[in-house]
């Protein structure tokens, strides 16, 4: 069971549709802060991504490098790019 902050802040992001730009201002933000650590995927899926410029699932194979941030000792939230991102559980990405 997620905690109630990171439960609303998941729940906060989820009912909101951001726009690129207000991605990647969360994201340089994580990066300038030092909460980005470079991750491993260690399963593979299809992962839903939403944004301005695509909403829809892309497949990506396990062992694909990408940047997490950590909310809570069960969720993350990890970046692919400065746009695309996505939720995972903790025991999905192996922190290198």
């Amino acid at each position: 069971m997620l905690s109630t902050s990171a439960g609303h802040q998941v729940m906060k992001y989820v009912r909101h549709h951001p726009t690129n730009e207000e991605l990647s201002l969360a994201y340089y933000q994580a990066k300038n802060e030092g909460k980005l650590k470079p991750a491993k995927l260690l399963v593979g899926g299809d992962f839903y991504f939403r944004n301005s410029d695509f909403v829809g699932s892309k497949y990506l194979a396990p062992g694909i490098t990408l940047e997490a941030e950590v909310y809570d000792n069960t969720i993350g939230h990890v970046w692919f790019s400065p746009i695309e991102c996505e939720f995972v559980f903790i025991d999905e990405l192996e922190f290198i």
